[in-house]
């Protein structure tokens, strides 16, 4: 093993144990089947050692040595037992720090970080808005060098000078990179070069484990230490007290043997491919929170109103339907009783367990479970959108900034919140509520077909392929082929079953199931026994699929792939049928859009356009109206090329429009 760096002696043994406890979970040795040059593969600057540091804050010398003398203590690692297992963990060892309060000697003083290969930046905000909330503190951190921490509520003009940092060759290492860039970006830092992100890295690895990605998580998992917190949620506005600029300090200072120890991980893991591909996102993930949605705030009120005037319908005609029911104190029926609902239900007849969507869904043909279930849906808007769109909109920039998760599904999705636009009903009346600026369009475009692409790829099913190689349409095929029925003589009706039975069957649904779905999502009705007969019928029809679906039906695998690497693990039992199923084909498509959503701002300079939506795999750009053409051709063709990086079998395609609000897409 070669002579560990001096930033990693205190981790010297935790680092050994490490390696050696990984090395031997391998059967045998395996390199990277991805040689890429990325932020994972750089090696840390072997600075000189460490020179005297001016006095950076404009004080005098012996002022400034005093607060290295404080920050300078000679470093313990305590050892303690780790409470229930005999393992040992470690106390952060303390830090040196510089603290600039004054930005004249601050050009001087970044030269060494300025030849760094790596930095590790972190900063200390007065609050989570970066429209409204500003940078107290920035940290940098790099091997063998103390701590910069640059005041900027007493240096503001630190800024300007810092920007050399964010712009060279260097490694930039964050924790939630995404958190620190929006503010950055904010207060003008531009941001250039290889980034990698420690909370995506361990993501990565623990996907599926359910296990937490805060720095505190990580670094208790990965490096075996104990990482002090209280600071976090301190006041940053004020005079910084010697503990809060150590817990600055200490944030940084980690992130560089925590970069190394998740930086051999992801080899050994083989996820080298997929972490290039999620940090290459970052920059496009700022982009897109920071430019945020318009909302017609009349039109959303108007929809509002249509929501209470429904609850309002429904619950009249439920209150009239049960108007015999009574409670045991003689009460009339509370609609929002999960108990009285199945008990005045059982009194007409219908018995059931739960009043679940689920449960109540075969039973839509009872005209008063159609009711119960409209009501709940109109409740359910209520509950999840209602006035909760209106307040999510920024009084700063009078758009709506919502919150995506990288990572937010196990699959690789993104999830998203505050507020959750991906759940968004596609319904008109809700959609057209979003809109671009004014003189401005929306170019809305998504895949057509993605997950069904990406199946026929995984499964190398012959007909699929030919089917999309030939530009068929593979729902009219799936109709022709399960009802017998010559392709040009497929009606509409046939194919909207057709594309119950493809996205159902994709995903392990019996035919219990695949009714219900086909009612619920596409409209049309078929029985128990059709379904069955469906079913058989589209097996039959697509072997390569089948052969496919019955191997993971017999896998007994704990770890699911897509076809960028990315992982999905289970803890000591393998994964259910539904998503061995729906891991490699919804984590693929994700893969894909995601390779799009990378590319997309670097192939839209220069239009004056910027992302404003990613809901699944289709994207929102807003555009000047004078270039709304030239960019719907430039974002078809760079989602396209973007998903024949992983379908070399099947090509993908897009389909786009220009757009004045939301709903002009369709669904």
């Amino acid at each position: 093993m070669q002579k560990p760096k001096e930033y990693l002696k205190p981790f010297e043994d935790l680092i050994k144990r490490l390696e050696k406890e990984a090395e031997d979970r391998r059967q045998k040795p395996a390199e990277s089947n991805f040689p890429l040059q990325l932020a994972i593969e750089a090696t840390p600057e072997k600075a000189d050692a460490r020179i005297n540091q001016p006095s950076l804050n404009g004080e005098p010398a012996q002022e400034a040595a005093v607060v290295e003398k404080q920050a300078a203590k000679p470093k313990k690692v305590v050892k303690k037992a780790k409470e229930g297992t005999g393992q040992a963990t470690m106390e952060p060892p303390e830090v040196d720090y510089q603290l600039v309060t004054n930005p004249a000697g601050l050009p001087d003083a970044i030269e060494p970080y300025l030849q760094a290969e790596v930095l590790a930046v972190d900063t200390e905000t007065t609050g989570l808005d970066p429209h409204a909330a500003k940078i107290r503190l920035i940290q940098i951190a790099a091997p063998e060098l103390p701590v910069l921490l640059v005041d900027i509520f007493k240096a503001p003009q630190a800024i300007e000078t810092l920007g050399s940092l964010f712009i060279g060759d260097a490694v930039k290492v964050f924790q939630n990179a995404k958190f620190d860039l929006k503010f950055l970006t904010q207060a003008g830092v531009k941001t250039e070069g290889r980034i990698f992100d420690t909370m995506i890295a361990a993501q990565l690895l623990q996907a599926g484990l359910q296990r937490a990605a805060s720095l505190h998580a990580i670094v208790k998992t990965y490096l075996g230490k104990e990482l002090p917190k209280e600071e976090q949620k301190s006041d940053w506005s004020g005079e910084l007290s010697q503990s809060q600029l150590m817990y600055a300090a200490n944030d940084a200072a980690v992130l560089l043997p925590l970069r190394d120890v998740l930086k051999k991980q992801l080899k050994q893991a083989k996820l080298v491919e997929v972490a290039k591909l999620e940090f290459d996102c970052i920059p496009a993930l700022v982009e897109t929170e920071l430019a945020g949605i318009l909302l017609d705030q009349r039109q959303w009120e108007s929809y509002c109103q249509i929501i209470d005037q429904s609850i309002d319908k429904h619950q009249a005609i439920l209150i009239d339907r049960f108007k015999d029911f009574k409670t045991g104190k003689g009460d009339p029926i509370n609609l929002k009783s999960t108990q009285q609902l199945q008990e005045a239900l059982a009194e007409i007849g219908i018995k059931v367990n739960s009043t679940s969507k689920d449960t109540l869904a075969p039973l839509v043909d009872y005209p008063v479970v159609a009711e119960l279930l409209a009501y709940k849906k109109w409740q359910s808007q209520k509950s999840k959108y209602g006035n909760k769109i209106s307040q999510a909109v920024n009084p700063v920039t009078g758009r709506i900034h919502a919150d995506y998760q990288q990572l937010g599904a196990d699959t690789g999705r993104l999830s998203c919140s505050n507020p959750p636009l991906q759940q968004i009903p596609k319904s008109v009346e809700v959609r057209q509520c979003f809109i671009p600026e004014p003189n401005c369009k929306f170019i809305i475009a998504d895949y057509s077909q993605i997950e069904l692409r990406v199946a026929a790829q995984i499964s190398g099913d012959k007909r699929m392929i030919q089917a999309y190689q030939d530009g068929e349409d593979l729902h009219k095929l799936t109709a022709s082929l399960v009802t017998e029925t010559p392709l040009e003589e497929v009606t509409a009706e046939e194919r909207q079953k057709a594309k119950a039975i493809n996205f159902g069957l994709l995903f392990a649904m019996g035919a219990k199931g695949l009714k219900t779905y086909a009612k619920n999502t596409f409209g049309v009705d078929m029985s128990s026994k059709e379904a069955s007969g469906f079913k058989e019928k589209f097996f039959r029809s697509y072997s390569g699929f089948a052969k496919w679906y019955r191997g993971n039906q017999d896998n007994k695998t704990r770890e699911l792939r897509t076809l960028s690497g990315r992982r999905r693990t289970y803890n000591g039992s393998k994964a259910p049928l539904t998503e061995a199923l729906n891991t490699p084909i919804q984590g693929t498509a994700a893969d894909v859009a995601k390779t799009a959503f990378a590319r997309l701002p670097d192939a839209l300079q220069g239009k004056q356009a910027r992302i404003v939506g990613f809901i699944h795999d289709e994207f929102i750009v807003e555009s000047p109206e004078e270039n709304a053409e030239a960019v719907q051709a430039i974002v078809v063709r760079t989602m396209e090329e973007a998903g024949q990086r992983y379908l070399t079998d099947v090509p993908a395609v897009v389909e786009a429009v220009i757009a004045d609000s939301w709903a002009d897409k369709g669904s």
